[in-house]
């Protein structure tokens, strides 16, 4: 054996000792980091149900749209009340989504900070519920749980950091769940790490639970204890029973409050193909079970793997612990930034995507008796998790903690169309604003891909009542004409003043009346007779009666050539009293406004030709009656 190779075996051989011994001083010392949790239980995960069938991977997500980009920092969790969507948010905030654009703040736990390694200062709204008398019900992963009024802005604590019988105070106030009694039933993740330290309570052994509260004595009591990471909560329609998401397992609980089965529990669907995390009903009966991340052959949870092995997993997350105090410790007599930020990406789940970017995100349908009616999968897509589904109309909303913005899917792409929820079992239907294609502005538009489909029926909305409201301008101009004589150009001026709105209806000139525009230019040479015209004036007093019915007016401007060979008698002397100029612009203006109406302005010849078979009759009779 060579030196090199000899020197190479050494080297790694005292490597492999000194990993041994840090190992041991992780494992064996008192008072390492994190200090307030065990590692002493070993446990299993039940096999991951099989991806097919109902579970069999497809590409539904494929057309998610993304809303409000940029403008919502890690929207958590949903609660919707009358059309409107409440989110809890990274910044600590409650806000409402009026519409598509507007965002409301609605109240805040915490105190005032700048950063998101703050949050501890700042609070974090997780799970959101209303009652049956529209209050808001929230908890804060540090504050505790709230009860919120929308309509006035009042803020009533209801559970604070110290709770009273309920052994170890909570760390993690997670979901919650109001009957229509008023009990409120929420859910604690952890009882030793704050969710700052998230990733360190997956690999302790489980500390989360579930309680109630009682409204009516104020006392907290324990229902369930040792759930790996107790987080989403959900009532049943009838309110016979919760669900609750294990996260740590991968499973969803069910606790029975009514029936014979009172206060038991059971598994109510295990083996799911990923965490759990918000859970919401279906409006069917059914269940909506989002996966933050996924879990399965292909992709297994390393949390999970290490779950047989409790003295690996107190030596992991000592060691990462410990790195994490170490740039606290800088940070602390050299503060700096880079120190804060790297010190809160250690142990927080917020960064997990940046480390393992998971290739598949799921969303489950389950029924009543946990059955999977179907499943939503996108493979290798840029979004990372979500931590909760919620139905809104036709649309399915999907929030997460590490996004920046709402996702969005129509439920008729995903075939979920029999999902789709009807306005008219809306509390307030009048404020119905779906998020899909029924826009009347651009206003009310929402940010994601339906604007194009729109955009061009806004276009065809704008002509039509142009076209309604141009006889009322064409009627009352010839009405002041008659006053006065020779002032009538002037006092017909305003006519472009008007026209200006209809600024889309040209475009039908350019397919109709273009070559009508021939018949105005031989209206200077026949100018001489100007005394005519204010006697004419009147006449299109006449016209209007025959102009109302513009619906027949596409049937009179197909023979748009024999109205040049009648008109240009008339409209020699029409043409002389007014300015040829005015006379240019008003039947520029007035031609696409009523197809029928410029009878009524025969002085303006451009006018004419549209309706050129109404106006050879009367162009006739008026001579005569002059004379």
């Amino acid at each position: 054996m060579s030196s090199n190779c000899k020197a190479l075996l050494w080297a790694t051989v005292a490597l492999v000792l000194q990993i041994v011994v840090v190992a041991l001083l992780l494992l064996v010392l008192p008072g390492v980091p994190p200090k307030d949790a065990t590692f002493d239980e070993a446990y299993k995960v039940t096999k991951t149900l099989p991806l097919e069938g109902k579970l069999a991977l497809n590409d539904k997500l494929a057309k998610l749209q993304t809303w409000h980009n940029d403008r919502l920092i890690e929207p958590e969790g949903f609660a919707i009340y009358k059309d409107e969507i409440y989110t809890s948010l990274g910044t600590g905030e409650i806000v409402k989504l009026t519409g598509s654009k507007h965002i409301t703040h609605v109240a805040k736990f915490g105190k005032e900070c700048k950063e998101l390694w703050d949050e501890h200062i700042c609070g974090r709204p997780l799970g959101l519920t209303f009652d049956k008398n529209g209050i808001l019900y929230a908890t804060d992963a540090y504050y505790g749980i709230f009860k919120v009024n929308v309509g006035t802005g009042d803020i009533e604590q209801l559970v604070g950091k110290d709770v009273q019988n309920v052994g170890k105070n909570p760390r993690i106030f997670n979901g919650i769940a109001v009957t229509s009694e008023g009990v409120v039933y929420w859910t604690d993740s952890s009882t030793s790490l704050d969710l700052a330290n998230g990733v360190y309570d997956m690999l302790a052994d489980p500390t989360g639970r579930l309680l109630s509260y009682d409204p009516n004595t104020g006392k907290n009591q324990v229902l369930m204890n040792k759930i790996h990471f107790a987080n989403g909560l959900v009532l049943s329609e009838d309110e016979d029973y919760l669900l609750i998401s294990e996260t740590g397992r991968s499973r969803i609980h069910r606790y029975y409050i009514k029936g014979p089965k009172m206060h038991q529990h059971d598994i109510f669907l295990d083996g799911l193909p990923g965490l759990p995390d918000n859970l919401s009903r279906d409006g069917k009966g059914g269940y909506l079970i989002p996966m933050i991340t996924t879990h399965d052959a292909g992709s297994p949870s390393l949390v999970q793997i290490f779950g047989p092995f409790p003295k690996f997993r107190k030596i992991v997350a000592r060691f990462v612990a410990v790195v994490d105090s170490a740039f606290l410790v800088i940070d602390k007599y050299y503060p700096n930034r880079v120190c804060k930020l790297i010190s809160h990406g250690i142990g927080n789940f917020r960064y997990i995507p940046e480390y393992l970017k998971p290739t598949r995100i799921s969303v489950l349908q389950v029924s009543a008796s946990g059955e999977v009616l179907d499943s939503l999968h996108g493979n290798n897509l840029p979004f990372v998790g979500f931590s909760e589904a919620q139905i809104f109309k036709d649309q399915l909303l999907l929030g997460s903690p590490f996004h920046d913005y709402i996702a969005t899917v129509p439920l008729v792409e995903i075939g979920w169309k029999h999902l789709d929820q009807d306005p008219s079992s809306n509390d307030d239907p009048t404020k119905i604003i779906p998020l899909s294609t029924e826009f009347e502005d651009e206003a009310s538009r929402p940010i994601h891909a339906p604007k194009p489909t729109q955009a061009p029926k806004a276009k065809t909305t704008t002509t039509a009542p142009t076209t309604t409201t141009a006889p009322k301008v064409q009627t009352q101009a010839p009405t002041q004409a008659p006053k006065p004589k020779q002032t009538a150009p002037p006092k017909q001026t305003p006519r472009p003043t008007h026209a200006p709105k209809p600024t889309q209806p040209p475009k039908l000139q350019e397919t109709k009346q273009t070559p009508k525009a021939a018949p105005p230019t031989q209206a200077p040479k026949k100018t001489p007779p100007p005394t005519q015209d204010p006697k004419k004036t009147p006449s299109p007093t006449q016209t209007p009666k025959k102009t109302p019915p513009p619906t027949q007016t596409p049937k009179k401007t197909p023979p748009p050539t024999q109205a040049p060979k009648k008109i240009p008698p008339p409209t020699v002397k029409q043409a002389a009293t007014q300015t040829p100029k005015v006379q240019a612009q008003k039947s520029k203006v007035e031609v696409p406004k009523t197809t029928s109406t410029p009878p009524a302005t025969k002085p303006q010849t451009k006018e004419a030709p549209k309706p050129t078979p109404s106006q050879s009759k009367p162009t006739k009779d008026v001579p005569r009656n002059e004379l």
